[in-house]
């Protein structure tokens, strides 16, 4: 029996930004204001411990492999595709904003 595995990723999200009606979203600073349009945010997941394959949090058989899943208290985290331990995403995550 696998365990579904949460991950948390802090990953960057760019906001809505407008000047006279024009868009400028999808970039990381604006070119008329030069605010930073990229915000840090916390992407939840959940992942099949046999196979990585992403789950569901309330899958009870993983879509790819079949396993059963169940729940676990494990949780990894990740900055930038990078797994770091706990206490540093602690310290990252009460730095950014949600």
């Amino acid at each position: 029996m696998a365990k579904r595995i949460k991950l948390e990723n802090i990953i960057p999200v760019l906001q809505s930004h407008k000047h006279n009606d024009i868009e400028y979203g999808k970039r990381e600073y604006c070119p008329i204001c030069g605010e930073s349009l990229a915000k840090q945010t916390i992407r939840e997941e959940y992942v099949c411990e046999a196979c990585r394959h992403l789950v569901q949090a309330t899958d009870i058989y993983c879509s790819h492999c079949s396993e059963r899943l169940s729940d676990t208290d494990r949780v990894d985290h990740y900055i930038g595709g990078l797994r770091i331990n706990d206490k540093l995403f602690q310290l990252i995550k009460n730095e950014i904003e949600i």
